[in-house]
């Protein structure tokens, strides 16, 4: 039941609706369900079997934040099959390596430059 409402409640929370929110639901369930089976009876042996009890909320916490970060890049996979990514060395410049990459769809450019994001347009 959790991946179905995982999806259901977020889309209505993003004012997609509930036709789109299904739609949704229906092009990312394997993926979501394949991953979220990776990740969570392992993490619950290892949370239960080696983590001390006191650190349980934190390291759970952490997998859900993994887990979370994999289902966003799962859902940037799909929904951007046009996504063009550019990346420039620098070279050396006041003894540091700087590194910048553009990555553009449609009217939004995102720069990445030494580990930092910045949005560009709208």
């Amino acid at each position: 039941m959790y991946v179905p409402m995982f999806y259901l409640a977020t889309g209505l929370l993003q004012g997609h609706g509930l036709s789109a929110s299904v739609d949704r639901l229906n092009s990312n369930y394997s993926d979501t369900l394949r991953t979220y089976l990776m990740i969570w009876p392992g993490a619950m042996f290892a949370m239960f079997r080696y983590v001390p009890e006191r650190k349980r909320c934190i390291f759970l916490a952490c997998c859900a934040f993994f887990e979370k970060a994999i289902y966003s890049w799962l859902e940037l996979r799909s929904r951007s099959p046009g996504l063009v990514i550019e990346s420039k060395d620098l070279g050396v410049q006041n003894q540091q390596q700087t590194e910048i990459s553009m990555i553009r769809k449609n009217d939004v450019q995102i720069l990445y430059v030494n580990g930092a994001f910045f949005s560009i347009g709208a």
